[in-house]
């Protein structure tokens, strides 16, 4: 160790224990520390020393504060940056995991699918560095890390910091972007045209050239131009066109190749002018008319998700319900509408309409109302069960049940199914009755029906020979082979099947507390018989999700929530169910946003067709300020999922709260269509016409009883329409409920910044948040806090909130 470097370990004691040093580059030394305050692992990044004299340190640490603003799932963040022994640094967390330099010199050219995702991570990290003014400068492989299966783009605004900084030092003159600070602020195969000639112009589109690189290394393995100097690379990247990525891997979607090529065009202006463009690009290759080979489950769970699942719409709808924008009471809007969507084996990319199929809600026979649940689990079950055999497109669970009680023909064409199952089922004397047709929808004809009479032990192989029957219908009587297709039944205890299916039903159709725990009841009888079976600690934590917020204070229901859905996810590590519940967890209640953001994808990547993961991530794109995202994540799910309540929920809330009026609109319409509250108030409201939105809030909430949300909604539009006595009215009515049961302190600041109480509202919004309300997300985006932006004591609550 030199004399220097002795120093400067001594200088960044006591604050730092430096650890070891580790493979660096590029503009710094790096160094792996123990941050003494937090006993926790950080990075500490050193320009070499030389650069000193060239920098104005007090600006280099005021660049670095700044960039340390950015906050986003796919950017390290920056934590600090001072001086050691005369020698400037920075700091950042450390990430566990390979950088990308390292996965592509172990694996090479990577899967189109795993090539695209993570270039959709990249260009959203760009995107949201780009909208707040941080050019990066030197994107490339080695800066970017793998956080599990997610990439993180490293050192975001150390570029502009030591310009900046070169800029203030005393006695030099402009510096330019290249190399007059004897570090080089960018990589001779990455750089751009502009940076390579150095252009004083440049601007975010270097980092869309940079980007059109990357790709082609992920595509190809390498870059455009290897094997020469690096005065050379800068002369190609000014004068030669590189060869056309498709023809060094055919297999790449041509739309996928063009638009790499269009970021490595030579002129900025004819590239992509957005990194935002490009995620959106990246979106419409996901989509079913994009290009890229489609997402499946992993093999072995093709029997789809549990049936425990309709409460998590419930949980899903809190923020939409914080926007004041999808519900008139908390209860109301919170009505369960089953998230059991994920179809396992289900492409991404539409089959055919021929081969696409509906399996509606069956009806239940005899007069018995204890055994109703049993319709909506064997059409469930056996939409899970289709999805797994023949080749099959399978309309998912939400999509189909929003259409109960029409006829198979009205259900397809809404669909655009060619094909509608319908059915009957009833139990005696330990017998399953059911009736099942198969419906061609064109003519209204009957392909297909069969009566069953088993024993109900033999449920889960009715299911299977359900399914195999109807998919040999449709392919010409050959019956597909399934026994490598399909998976364990998901449990040997037909009892706690029969269980977790009560306590679905009863998630499904209550809005009480009572039913709620009666639920949980059920699911804990369920484990008790099988502690094995991950279907019942879903059905679990759904019930505690209900309950959360609206019945219990979040503290009450967290430990219950968090410990049956890491239970279900040790059990399946491929339920994508448990990780887009561990998803909320960690987003909603823990704000650990980068973990939630992982946590969603990890679901997406086990099952795309899965709708709470999608609308989780699009609520959690949407708090954390990226609308585009968000709506682009919903959009691509409702093509496959055109009817549910779970996606049309975010779809409601993000194009109001982003005043997108004419999709609010739309999205309205549809969402109301398939049960969900009327969404005229809101759209009144958004318009300004809140003396009218009152009216219909009012006249909604008379026959529901005392509901905070409902009423702090209430009170916000009579502040707003004028009637500031009316809407304090409302205010002392819900503070009176609150002291006598848990109301969520969210209500009440929206109620009172309304009225222009600001401390009040400030005082209630930092209860909600030490509550760990789920509300507390959506606060900057949210449009009822508007006025209280900036406010330092609402930034500070933000803050706290990991915001």
């Amino acid at each position: 160790m030199s004399d220097l470097q002795s120093q400067i370990f001594s200088a960044l004691e006591p604050s730092y224990h430096v650890d070891r040093e580790l493979d660096g580059g590029g503009m710094a030394r790096v160094f792996l520390a123990t941050d003494t305050a937090l006993s926790r692992s950080v990075v500490v990044k050193l320009l070499p020393p030389d650069t000193a004299a060239a920098l104005s340190a007090e600006r280099f640490q005021r660049e670095i504060s700044l960039a340390a603003r950015l906050q986003h799932p796919h950017i390290v963040p920056l934590l600090s940056a001072g001086e050691a022994a005369g020698v400037p640094y920075f700091t950042m967390p450390f990430v566990e995991g390979e950088s990308l330099r390292s996965r592509l010199a172990r694996q090479g050219e990577l899967p189109v699918n795993a090539a695209v995702r993570l270039l959709r991570e990249i260009a959203s990290a760009l995107g949201y560095a780009h909208s707040h003014g941080i050019v990066h400068r030197d994107i490339k492989p080695d800066n970017v890390l793998m956080s599990g299966d997610s990439a993180m783009v490293t050192d975001f605004g150390v570029a502009k910091a030591i310009v900046a900084a070169g800029n203030d030092a005393p006695g030099r003159g402009k510096v330019d972007s290249v190399t007059s600070l004897g570090v080089a602020l960018g990589t001779p195969a990455y750089m751009s045209p502009e940076q390579a000639s150095a252009d004083p112009a440049v601007d975010h589109r270097a980092d869309i050239y940079a980007f059109g690189v990357l790709a082609y290394e992920l595509l190809t393995g390498q870059p455009p131009f290897i094997g020469r100097s690096a005065s050379a690379l800068l002369a190609a990247h000014v004068t030669e066109m590189p060869e056309p990525i498709g023809r060094r891997r055919p297999a790449i979607p041509p739309a996928l190749a063009a638009l790499v090529m269009r970021c490595l065009e030579k002129r900025p202006a004819d590239r992509p002018q957005s990194a935002s463009e490009i995620v959106h690009a990246l979106d419409e290759l996901l989509t079913p008319s994009g290009g890229t080979a489609p997402t499946t489950a992993a093999p072995g769970i093709q029997r789809a998700a549990p049936a425990s699942g309709a409460a998590t719409t419930r949980r899903l709808t809190w923020i939409g319900i914080a926007a004041g924008v999808l519900g008139l009471t908390a209860v109301g809007v919170w009505r369960s509408v089953s998230h059991r969507d994920g179809l396992g084996a289900a492409p991404l990319t539409a089959a055919p309409v021929e081969r696409k199929i509906a399996v509606l809600p069956f009806e239940l026979l005899g007069a018995d109302t204890a055994n109703a649940y049993l319709a909506d689990g064997m059409a469930t079950d056996l939409t899970a069960a289709l999805a797994g055999v023949g080749r099959l497109t399978v309309v998912p669970r939400s999509s189909a049940f929003a259409l109960r009680g029409r006829t198979a023909k009205e259900a397809g064409d809404r669909l655009q199914a060619a094909n509608v199952v319908e059915g009957t089922v009833g139990r005696a004397a330990g017998r399953l009755r059911v009736t099942v047709s198969l419906v061609n929808v064109a003519n209204e004809t009957v392909r297909w029906s069969r009566k069953y009479d088993e024993d109900e032990r033999a449920v889960f192989q009715l299911h299977d020979s359900i399914a195999n029957a109807i998919a040999a219908v449709l392919d010409g009587g050959v019956v597909p082979a399934t026994d490598s297709r399909k998976a364990a039944p998901p449990t040997k205890s037909i009892e706690a099947h029969d269980l977790v299916q009560r306590a679905a039903f009863i998630n499904n159709q209550s809005v009480d507390e009572k039913s709620f725990r009666q639920a949980i009841g059920l699911a804990e009888e369920a484990i008790a018989l099988d502690s094995g079976y991950v279907d019942a600690w879903i059905a679990v934590a759904d019930s505690w999700f209900n309950l959360a917020d609206v019945y219990v204070a979040p503290d009450e229901a967290l430990p219950h929530i968090r410990g049956a859905v890491s239970r279900a996810a040790a059990l399946d590590p491929q339920s994508a169910e448990a990780h887009a519940m561990l998803g909320v967890v960690r987003g909603v209640y823990e704000r650990r946003y980068g973990e939630a953001g992982s946590e969603f994808r990890r679901a997406l990547a086990i099952d795309s067709t899965n709708a709470m993961a999608s609308a989780g991530y699009a609520w959690h794109l949407w708090s954390l300020e990226m609308p585009d995202s968000a709506l682009a994540v919903v959009s691509r799910s409702l093509r496959q999922n055109p009817l549910s309540s779970l996606l049309l929920s975010p779809a409601v809330a993000i194009s109001l709260g982003e005043g997108r009026m004419d999709l609010a609109r739309a999205y309205c319409r549809r969402y109301t269509e398939v049960g969900g509250r009327r969404c005229d108030a809101q759209l009144l409201a958004a318009e300004g016409r809140f003396k009218e939105a009152a009216a219909l809030i009012r006249q909604r909430l008379g026959g529901q009883g005392r509901s905070a949300g409902g009423h702090a909604l209430l009170a916000r539009a009579l502040a707003l329409s004028g009637d500031s006595a009316g809407a304090r009215e409302e205010i002392a009515a819900i503070e009176a409920e609150a002291r006598t049961k848990y109301v969520d302190g969210y209500w009440l600041a929206i109620a009172y910044t309304a009225v222009g109480d600001r401390p009040h509202a400030l005082a209630w919004l930092e209860r909600a948040r030490a509550a760990h309300s789920a509300n507390i997300p959506t606060i900057k985006v949210n449009a009822e806090f508007v006025s209280l932006r900036g406010d330092p004591g609402f930034e500070s609550i933000a803050r706290r909130a990991g915001l």
